[in-house]
């Protein structure tokens, strides 16, 4: 389909100045010019570059004369002489060129001799020994300059005023055709993506011409009518009539719709049905829309038709669908689902239903309360074949089977007697499948009387079909939603939110009956130089192996969890002391077998640590914490070895006991100290918060970094005195600068999980605000991801911190491993991006796409969206370009004093 453009009228003949130079008493000049006009005269576009250049090195008797096309900072030649012959075009750059000059300064350039010496960088000119230039930049209406006009000679250039005044004349009707030349492209280029969107839509597309030719029908069209794509465009439905019996009919219609969107000069929309060679139909939405031209006479009608046909068949036939589909969304029981199905189906058919389910290629009832429980007994669990009924066929060629007629259908041979027997007379069985089309089941619909069915009839169980299997493919998803939720991905052993349940199960049944529960904590040894100089997959592969082995040994007698890493846990319930020191015995030899894994002996060891219920605590949490210490004194001896807990051990190694003993110290000295790093709005460069910041100035060492003591400090509970000094010196800070400055703005403070469950945090936060005089809803509370190990609790806490009026963000966005359901369930304010997505944002693909899906999610739940670690304008850029609203990292304020704030105030 072929669009005009309009562009000016361009008179081949000469310019005004051409017809002035024409009355000039130089014959030379008058001839010269006439000459030229002669020549290109009738030719446009290409031709007429190929002619122009010909002429003008003609007549001014220079050796090289061309066009170019600019494109800044290179020039692409259009027509290109020399020396008697026109040459392959070529690209080259501006930089160091006579034409440079051309084009920047948008005048004529003239150099009459010595150009070679005047641009020695200029290769060309040596290499083709140019003498004399001349050029003329050819300029859009708008005045930016689009091509250049140029005549070289290997001689010095005699008539410089001829050439120049020559060189005038013919650059605007040079500059009018190449504007025409682009312009056209442009247009192409257009055409080509518009066809190109329309072929690749769905929907039918048709554009007829005023006397209802085809001129472009999209793909969809030439599949669904079985069209020739060489050969259907000029012809008109009468053609397609006589052509296409099939269709036939529907060409007729068409041809009536057409006139009637004719005649009423206004888009027209209707529906139809389609009848397809396979026996199927489909519902279309028609719409038609008649385009005029100015006069009034017809020149394009646009037929755009979509499937309707599963909108019309909810809206038709079955009538109470969105009742199954709530019960699916509310995740009701899949037996009561089912039921709901078949019950909906015999409303509307009359019909008898049954659901099978497919087991190792045997079909199993799952629905059919109505059918007789005698005949339900006789086919329960047929094995499936080529002429086994409706429903047994239907499953092993996985395609739909009818019998009108059970009494005359060689299918129900073996079955017939039976069907007989409990009234049954037709058949009519579509297969259940997934996603993939492998079969799951079939659903079938029975009749006491012989009845082919009509095509509602194909539709209602079609769609019956397909809503059972959304419902078992939600029952299934959700089986494996459960089991990933508590069980670890590598390993398939339960996860830490799986062995907690289970722990805390065993504690009230020992509790109950008087009995001991055993944790052992497993750490791996120097795993972790495995991992690195072997590769992450082989480090996988090991431990799934040592699970696989620890699974093996424990098997019935507790349970074998995954912490992460190379760690793992064991609950022995109703144990004692000796049978868990056998166990751990057992586990040290077991584990220094070597594991034969991609043809060589891997060597490991582990260290156990064992806490006991009741004599070492009574909660998960509390058994955990005295495994996990007891294993560090493992370690602190040696490898290789268990230990159990000891009260006296809780810091177990020396060094751990010397950084414990200084952090307490610095607490007491006050030799902790807060910055403050700033945080911006991105699109306004608005100064809005900051994020309060520890460091441990240490009287010897200066300042340390919390990365060097922070994960200690949270390990043996020194976290909670720490985080209380930085929350309170954070909130007295805000009220200095608030009450110097006047200003408000958010206060960002990190919270630990450790710290969140504590038992008077909002009693601790309230206070603190009431003695600084901060107002709450200027104070931000940071918590991870990590939080979700309890979603209830954690749900609960952030209720309540939002209920004394304090925002929350989550701190480390996206690097968690928990479920995003927490977004939905949390009242959160504000997500942040982590660091390790925005460090490769200018060059990593996957981190723009990550950072732009937090970014829209977080917009599409009303999140602000701040990111962390900004290090450069081009990532500013790029989080702008995203739609990322405030950020923070070194580019835009390193961590600073509250003196140096005070000053961003």
């Amino acid at each position: 389909m072929k669009k005009q453009f309009n562009t000016p009228n361009i008179d081949p003949k000469p310019s005004t100045e051409a017809f002035i130079a024409l009355q000039n008493d130089n014959d030379y000049l008058k001839n010269t010019i006439l000459d030229i006009v002669q020549g290109i005269e009738s030719e446009v576009k290409e031709s007429f570059f190929v002619h122009l250049v010909q002429y003008l090195a003609r007549v001014l008797k220079c050796s090289y004369a061309f066009i170019a096309e600019v494109d800044h900072p290179f020039v692409k030649t259009i027509a290109m002489y020399k020396k008697g012959e026109m040459i392959e075009q070529f690209e080259y750059n501006l930089e160091d060129t006579p034409c440079e000059n051309v084009v920047n300064e948008k005048r004529l350039c003239c150099y009459q001799e010595y150009v070679q010496q005047l641009f020695p960088l200029d290769s060309d000119l040596t290499k083709y020994d140019i003498q004399s230039y001349l050029g003329i930049p050819l300029l859009h209406v708008d005045g930016t300059v689009i091509g250049i006009l140029v005549v070289m000679n290997d001689q010095p250039l005699h008539d410089r005023s001829l050439a120049e005044t020559i060189l005038k004349i013919f650059s605007f009707r040079a500059s009018a055709e190449l504007i025409r030349l682009l312009e056209e492209r442009k247009l192409k280029i257009s055409e080509q993506n518009l066809l190109t969107l329309i072929h690749t839509m769905p929907d039918i597309v048709v554009f007829k011409d005023g006397k209802g030719r085809w001129i472009e029908a999209n793909n969809t069209v030439l599949r669904l009518f079985n069209l020739d794509h060489d050969t259907y465009k000029g012809k008109t439905n009468s053609d397609f009539q006589k052509t296409n019996e099939f269709y036939r009919e529907m060409f007729i219609t068409c041809e009536g719709t057409d006139q009637e969107a004719w005649e009423a000069r206004k888009p027209i929309t209707f529906e139809e049905e389609i009848k397809r060679p396979s026996g199927a139909s489909m519902m279309v939405e028609y719409t038609k829309v008649p385009v005029f031209d100015h006069k009034g006479n017809r020149q394009w009608l646009i037929v755009i038709g979509r499937d309707i046909t599963d909108r019309k068949f909810v809206q038709d036939n079955l009538i109470g669908q969105n009742d199954i589909l709530e019960m699916i969304a509310k995740g009701k029981p899949i037996g009561d689902i089912l039921h709901r199905i078949i019950e909906l189906v015999e409303q509307q058919s009359g019909a008898i239903c049954s659901i099978l389910l497919l087991e190792k290629e045997r079909l199993k009832h799952c629905a059919a309360p109505n059918l007789p429980e005698s005949y339900i007994r006789a086919i329960d669990g047929v094995e499936i074949g080529p002429a086994v009924g409706s429903c047994g066929t239907a499953a092993f060629y996985n395609t739909k089977i009818i019998v009108s007629d059970i009494g005359n259908d060689p299918l129900w041979d073996d079955y017939r007697e039976l069907a007989f027997d409990h009234g049954l007379r037709a058949c009519w069985s579509v297969p259940i499948t997934d996603k993939k089309n492998q079969v799951l089941g079939t659903f079938a619909m029975y009749y006491k009387t012989p009845h082919a069915p009509q095509t509602y009839e194909i539709k209602l169980i079609e769609r019956a079909a397909y809503l059972v299997s959304l419902v078992i493919e939600r029952d299934k998803a959700e089986a494996t939603i459960r089991h990933m939720a508590f069980h670890d991905s590598l390993t398939e052993l339960p996860n830490r939110k799986s062995f907690q349940h289970m722990l805390e199960k065993a504690i009230v049944d020992a509790e109950r009956n008087d009995q001991i529960v055993s944790v052992l904590y497993l750490d791996l040894d120097h795993f972790k130089m495995i991992n690195d100089s072997m590769g992450h997959s082989l480090g996988d592969v090991l431990l799934q192996n040592v699970s696989d082995r620890l699974k093996d040994m424990i098997m019935t007698r507790g349970v074998v969890s995954r912490q992460g890493g190379d760690e793992f846990t064991i609950m022995l319930p109703n144990t004692t002391r000796q049978e868990t020191e056998d166990i751990a015995k057992s586990i040290l030899v077991a584990l220094t077998t070597p594991f034969r894994i991609q043809d060589q002996d891997l060597y490991i060891s582990t260290s156990i640590g064992i806490s006991m219920f009741p004599l070492d605590g009574s909660t998960f949490e509390t058994l955990i914490k005295q495994a996990d210490i007891a294993m560090y004194q493992a370690k602190n001896q040696g490898e290789n070895l268990y230990q159990f807990y000891v009260k006296e051990n809780e810091y177990p190694a020396t060094e751990h006991v010397d950084l414990y003993r200084k952090l307490r110290k610095a607490l007491d000295n006050n030799e902790f100290v807060l910055v403050y790093q700033p945080q911006y709005d991105i699109a306004s460069k608005e100064f809005i918060g900051v994020e309060a910041l520890i460091r441990w100035n240490h009287p010897e060492k200066g300042l340390i970094s919390p990365l060097q003591f922070i994960p200690f400090a949270e390990e043996v509970g020194l976290i909670v005195p720490i985080g209380k000094w930085v929350l309170h010196e954070a909130c007295k800070q805000w009220r200095l600068w608030m009450d110097h400055f006047g200003r408000t703005f958010k206060m960002s403070v990190n919270l630990s999980s450790r710290q969140m469950y504590e038992p008077d945090l909002i009693e601790l936060m309230t206070q603190i605000l009431n003695e600084t005089g901060m107002d709450p809803h200027y104070l931000e509370i940071e918590v991870t991801e990590s939080i979700t190990m309890n979603l209830d609790r954690a749900t609960m806490l952030l209720s309540k911190l939002k209920g004394i009026g304090v925002s929350i963000s989550i701190d480390d966005f996206g690097t968690g491993f928990s479920s995003l359901a927490y977004l939905k369930n949390f009242p959160i304010d504000r997500i942040k991006i982590d660091r390790t997505f925005i460090k490769d944002l200018s060059n990593d693909i996957s981190d723009q796409n990550i950072v732009k899906t937090i970014i829209a999610l977080g917009i599409n739940l009303n999140l602000k969206v701040i990111a962390e670690g900004v290090e450069s304008e081009e990532q500013l850029t790029l989080l702008n370009d995203y739609g990322c609203h405030e950020a923070q990292g070194y580019f835009l304020g390193l961590p600073m004093s509250a003196d140096h704030i005070a000053k961003l105030i």
